[in-house]
């Protein structure tokens, strides 16, 4: 009887605690009642807590790698800033050398024309009066100014 009576608290015992678990997890008890047992379900919880656990400290890692990735990039970034700033730069002077070349072509054309026709610098001889050199060097300036600065 005594053997009886433990077999019957101990039934009661798991009824009341599945009740318990029935009010307090509704998704628990779906698993109770799908013929799953508590040891079963707790198995199941442990597993999930440890994946869970795993997937945080994986976020964690990848986390700190894009931290790390965006600190070398901001330490890059006046680097970077400073080379495109002298390529530029570089670019700049190459294209001023590249239009003084050509005036300086022009004007030795320019004296080349006039000593071949026997002008001088200014006007003789011509109805169309000619710009004088100087006057064509502030001019050239005056365009590379306003096209390249």
């Amino acid at each position: 009887m005594t053997i009886r009576r433990e077999k019957t608290s101990r039934v009661l015992e798991l009824e009341e605690l599945e009740e318990n678990i029935e009010a307090m997890s509704p998704a628990a008890s779906r698993l109770l009642k799908s013929g799953m047992t508590l040891t079963q379900i707790y198995s199941q919880y442990v597993s999930i807590s440890e994946q869970m656990l795993f997937e945080e400290e994986e976020n964690k890692k990848l986390n700190n790698y894009i931290d790390q990735i965006l600190q070398e990039h901001e330490d890059r970034a006046p680097t970077i800033a400073r080379q495109r700033e002298d390529s530029i730069l570089k670019e700049k002077k190459e294209k001023e050398a590249a239009l003084d070349s050509q005036i300086q072509a022009l004007q030795g054309q320019l004296a080349e024309l006039r000593a071949i026709d026997g002008f001088d610098k200014e006007t003789e001889g011509c109805d169309v009066p000619t710009i004088p050199v100087e006057s064509l060097n502030v001019i050239s300036y005056m365009l590379y100014v306003a096209c390249y600065k």
